[in-house]
């Protein structure tokens, strides 16, 4: 009986580590996703995400190009050495203008929302 206990607090106590462990793996997951040096793909795949959940009206379009545009542009010159926080500041306000107009499910605009604030803090530490 004691054997059968003490397995029991043993696999639960494996259980417990394991988790944690994933938790743990898919924070630095999270936290490569967002290096400066993958900041504005990753943006710019999470909004690739939302359109596919969303039927795309002329506006909702229009706000999700621009984003998309305002992105690689910004992304096209830092990858050059070249830190433009005009265009920053331009695809920071279309993530916000997606955000807060796109109809798209709430995880999804959670996910837009943890978007915009990396880049608002990767643009307050750079810019």
């Amino acid at each position: 009986m004691r054997f059968l206990m003490a397995a029991a607090l043993l696999i639960g106590t494996m259980g417990a580590t394991f988790a944690q462990e994933d938790r743990h793996r898919d924070d630095r997951h999270r936290e490569d996703r967002y290096r400066e040096e993958n900041l504005c793909q990753t943006v710019a795949a999470d909004i690739q995400h939302t359109q596919g959940y969303t039927r795309l009206k002329g506006r909702e379009r229009e706000r999700i190009e621009n984003a998309l545009r305002h992105l690689s542009e910004f992304d096209a010159a830092f990858q050059r050495g070249k830190f433009d926080k005009d265009k920053l500041d331009k695809a920071i306000d279309d993530v916000k203008n997606l955000a807060d107009n796109n109809a798209m499910s709430p995880e999804d605009r959670r996910l837009l929302l943890e978007d915009l604030a990396r880049l608002r803090e990767f643009r307050a530490h750079r810019g």
